[in-house]
C-alpha cells in the first residue's frame, strides 16, 4: 500500500532531526485505506514530531487542501475543502495505568507509526455533516425526483 509508505514514521529519527515532514496525498491515498466515505481528493500534511519525557512523543499534524465526497442530496462528487490540524500523542511500549485514555503506542524496539488512519480520521471528523453543492448545482436529474416527491406528498393533504 502506498499511503503506508509514505506515512509510516521512525518517531525517534524524526524528532532528533526536528524538521516538518511534508507530505502530499491524493486519490490512491483514500482508496488505499479501503473506506467509502471519502472516494479522492488532494491533500497536503504537515507532520512535525516532538519528543517529550517518558518516551513519549507530540504528533503535530496539519492538514489543507480537498476531499470528495458523495452529495447528500444528488450523490454526485462534491469537493470539500479541509483545512484542520491536530496532535497526537505516541509512548514507545506498553499501556499503563497513569497513561492517557488517547495515547497510541509503538512496539519497544521500533519507533514506528503509520499515521494513515489518523490522518484520515482528522480529515472525516473535519467534515460538515450535511455535504450538498450549493443551490443549483446537484444533478437535476436526480433533484427532479426529490422535488416531484415532496410536491406529490404534499397534495395528499
Amino acid at each position: 500500500m502506498q499511503s503506508e509508505n509514505l506515512l509510516n514514521i521512525n518517531l525517534a529519527h524524526a524528532a532528533e532531526a526536528a524538521k516538518r515532514l511534508s507530505i502530499e496525498l491524493s486519490d490512491r491515498f483514500f482508496a488505499d485505506l479501503g473506506q467509502e466515505e471519502i472516494s479522492g481528493g488532494d491533500i497536503h500534511v504537515d507532520i512535525m514530531v516532538k519528543a517529550s519525557a517518558d518516551n513519549i512523543y507530540n504528533v503535530d499534524i496539519h492538514v489543507n487542501g480537498y476531499v470528495t465526497v458523495a452529495c447528500d442530496r444528488c450523490l454526485d462528487p462534491l469537493n470539500i475543502d479541509v483545512k484542520t490540524s491536530d496532535t497526537i500523542k505516541v509512548k514507545d511500549g506498553e499501556p499503563t495505568d497513569s497513561d492517557a485514555a488517547d495515547m497510541l503506542y509503538t512496539e519497544v524496539a521500533t519507533p514506528n507509526i503509520d499515521l494513515s488512519w489518523q490522518i484520515y480520521e482528522i480529515v472525516e471528523t473535519s467534515l460538515p455533516m450535511q455535504r450538498v453543492h450549493k443551490e443549483g448545482e446537484c444533478n437535476p436529474e436526480v433533484t427532479s425526483y426529490i422535488i416531484r416527491e415532496v410536491d406529490d406528498e404534499d397534495e395528499d393533504f
